[in-house]
């Protein structure tokens, strides 16, 4: 099951790097300086966000360079992985996308060395060690996230591929995770459907993630991949609940959209 279970998680990695030099191939200037959903990013600093963030994961450190006060830095995790994008704030966009390919052909290479163990075992990531399976599943996560943002900055349809399916599955526990505390004593289950599949359950008495919906939640929501992705990335251009279609307690399910972010 872990060789499996690793062998999905690397053709998963893969999808989302071919993902994203997708998403910012043949962009002209206009929308390489288009703003995205990550509140002083354009495209082409997301881009160099994920450079940086693979980097990392390939043992580099971050790049040594004096980060200006921004209002959207606010915190040391931000101000640490803004130094990427900082750095390379003045390179062309053909540069960008190259320094890409070489960082994505590298962490492909890393990552096909992977043994079943390793999921175990602890792994550098941004956000400090942790065991491998939880990293690689955190940063297909983050990464797809990052896709979505341009895809949406650029007007083009949203992601496919299996790290999708694995990113809006980190998505979901996460935020189950998250829950019982945002909303300080609420009680009951919510439920999610995703693009149609089968729901999934949010108890919000402890946190658990449910992987079937049995019985009747307290409110259910319907979303695609790309609002639960916005939602939980705690984007500036994801849905309000208004913006959903939301069954059962409406007022419940608005408090669960508007803690729904869970990123840093």
């Amino acid at each position: 099951m872990a060789t499996q279970e690793l062998q999905q998680l690397v053709a998963a990695h893969g999808a989302v790097y071919d993902g994203l030099l997708a998403a910012t191939a043949d962009l002209d200037d206009e929308a390489w300086s288009t703003p995205t959903g990550c509140p002083g990013w354009d495209v082409h600093d997301q881009l160099a966000h994920c450079i940086g963030t693979e980097r990392l994961m390939l043992g580099h450190p971050p790049a040594e360079v004096e980060v200006p006060e921004r209002p959207y830095l606010r915190s040391d995790f931000a101000r640490l992985v803004e130094r990427d994008v900082e750095a390379r704030r003045d390179v062309t966009a053909e540069f960008l996308r190259e320094e890409a390919e070489v960082t994505f052909v590298r962490r492909r290479a890393r990552l096909d060395r992977l043994q079943a163990g390793d999921l175990d075992g602890e792994m550098t990531t941004p956000m400090g060690p942790m065991p491998g399976r939880r990293g690689l599943r955190l940063r297909l996560f983050d990464l797809t996230c990052h896709e979505e943002d341009v895809r949406r900055a650029v007007s083009l349809p949203a992601a496919a591929g299996p790290h999708v399916e694995v990113a809006v599955g980190t998505a979901l526990r996460l935020l189950a995770g998250q829950l019982p505390k945002r909303l300080g004593g609420a009680t009951g289950v919510v439920g999610v459907r995703v693009d149609g599949h089968e729901g999934v359950g949010l108890d919000l008495c402890d946190g658990r993630f449910l992987a079937a919906l049995d019985g009747a939640p307290d409110v259910v929501l319907r979303c695609s991949s790309r609002e639960v992705l916005a939602l939980v990335g705690g984007r500036a251009d994801a849905p309000a609940a208004t913006d959903l279609d939301i069954e059962g307690d409406t007022d419940l399910g608005a408090r669960v959209v508007a803690a729904a972010g869970v990123t840093p």
